[in-house]
């Protein structure tokens, strides 16, 4: 099903197969602005709207599916399908002090290819955006104890989405439910 979704200042044709997820997030990206080097997988919201508050000391970096990304980002964007967590330019591995991800599906063999994905990116810091059901598999794989800030969504979906983090953060910790 293919819509058309107003989101600031981006009109994008938005292909729901692809599981674009798109959420209300100021305080999801404020919380990270700080790191030098930030990646975002598979959450392009979330990297519009970082892209808007991070400084000029920041890095950050798209990986995404949909290549219509690559028009907006240009050398920001970097093509990533899950089916290939690590098949990713060598410069990233070990190169993010963040990474904030939004799993493409809810499912454990993609949480599985992400959190490899993941892994071969981070420093340390790892943020997850993903469904409720997720959660005791995201723990396992990639140490993140979910958080009091709830993600919300521009839409309704069926699904409940919760955020999670490996390390303590004030502002997404304290945020009310």
């Amino acid at each position: 099903m293919l819509q058309k979704l107003y989101y600031t200042n981006i009109i994008t044709n938005v292909n729901y197969v692809m599981n674009h997820t798109w959420y209300t997030l100021y305080r999801y990206t404020k919380s990270i602005k700080t790191c030098s080097r930030i990646c975002c997988i598979s959450s392009p919201t979330a990297f519009k709207a970082l892209m808007e508050i991070k400084p000029d000391t920041c890095t950050a970096v798209l990986l995404e599916y949909d290549t219509r990304f690559e028009t907006t980002y240009g050398k920001a964007f970097a093509f990533y399908d899950y089916n290939k967590p690590t098949e990713l330019p060598p410069q990233y591995e070990n190169a993010f002090d963040i990474v904030l991800v939004d799993p493409p599906f809810l499912s454990e063999e993609c949480i599985q290819k992400v959190a490899q994905t993941v892994k071969y990116l981070t420093k340390s810091k790892i943020l997850l955006c993903t469904g409720s059901v997720m959660a005791d598999k995201a723990n396992e794989l990639l140490g993140v104890e979910k958080l009091c800030f709830k993600p919300k969504h521009n839409r309704n979906l069926a699904n409940d989405f919760s955020a999670y983090a490996n390390y303590q953060t004030v502002k997404l910790t304290n945020a009310s439910k």
